[in-house]
C-alpha cells in the first residue's frame, strides 16, 4: 500500500512541476528538488464541517482534513459555498504528511481533478495565507501559496478589495 502511495506521489509531483515550473521556479525553485515528500490519500468529500474543514471517507473510514496553510477568517461564508460547489460529494486526492498519515484528523492539500483546492481559495482571495505548522505542507508548495496571496493583495481581489 505505502509503495503505491509514493508511486503516486511521485506521479503527481511530476504533473504539478509541469504546472507550476514557469510561474514560480525563480523564486520557489523546483518541485520535488528538497527532501519534503507527501502520502497521497483518495476519497470522497462526504460533508463541509466549516470554511477550511471537510470530511472525506478514505478506504472505508472518514477522515478530517483540514486545508493547510488557508485561513479563511473574514471571509467564511464564501469559502464554505466554494468548497461545497467544487468539491461536495466529489473524489479528491489529500496530500498528507507522513506523521500525520495514521491520524484521523489530518492536514492535506486537497486537489480536486488535479487543481489544488487551497491553492485555489489563495489565489482568488477567498482566503488568507496561513504559515502552517513544520513539515504539513511540501517547501514549494508554501513558497508558491505566500506569493500567491501577494499577487492577490496587489489586484486587490476578494478579501483584499477593502
Amino acid at each position: 500500500m505505502k509503495q503505491f502511495l509514493l508511486i503516486a506521489f511521485f506521479s503527481f509531483a511530476v504533473n504539478a512541476q509541469a504546472i507550476e515550473k514557469s510561474e514560480f521556479q525563480d523564486v520557489c525553485g523546483e518541485l520535488g528538488k528538497d527532501s519534503d515528500f507527501a502520502f497521497v490519500l483518495g476519497g470522497k468529500v462526504t460533508k463541509i464541517i466549516d470554511s477550511n474543514t471537510i470530511f472525506v471517507k478514505v478506504e472505508g473510514k472518514r477522515r478530517i482534513v483540514d486545508l493547510v496553510a488557508v485561513n479563511v477568517n473574514s471571509n467564511k461564508t464564501e469559502a464554505v459555498k466554494f468548497l461545497s460547489d467544487k468539491i461536495l460529494n466529489q473524489e479528491v486526492e489529500i496530500l498528507v504528511s507522513p506523521s500525520d498519515f495514521e491520524d484521523k484528523k489530518v492536514f492535506a492539500v486537497v486537489h480536486f481533478k488535479g487543481k489544488d483546492i487551497n491553492r485555489s481559495m489563495i489565489e482568488n482571495a477567498i482566503a488568507r495565507y496561513e504559515k502552517p505548522r513544520p513539515y504539513k505542507i511540501l517547501r514549494h508548495t508554501n513558497c508558491v501559496y505566500q506569493h500567491l496571496e501577494g499577487k492577490a493583495k496587489e489586484a486587490k481581489l476578494g478579501i483584499w478589495a477593502k
